[in-house]
């Protein structure tokens, strides 16, 4: 299983997912490449900019759910 596999898998799970943890759980160097392949896929994760206590800045990404359609049900006498 590839890189961008692990990482979506990881994704879809409900998980967030930053640079640090993609090293450490996938011996990922290169988050931000392989959220690019699985974007240019089609897949539509979200970039977060986040800030740590010390002052340092990086990416959280996450997938963004589609929402389900639902069809209006209309009250046949209104309609």
């Amino acid at each position: 299983m590839t890189q961008a596999d692990q990482i979506l898998l990881h994704l879809q799970s409900g998980q967030t997912i930053t640079p640090i943890e993609a090293l450490e759980l996938f011996r990922c160097f290169r988050l931000a490449a392989r959220i690019g392949d699985l974007k240019a896929l089609g897949h539509n994760i979200l970039t977060e900019m986040v800030e740590s206590p010390e002052g340092k800045r990086y990416a959280r990404y996450s997938l963004v759910r589609p929402v389900p359609f639902q069809i209006p049900l209309f009250d046949a006498v209104s309609a």
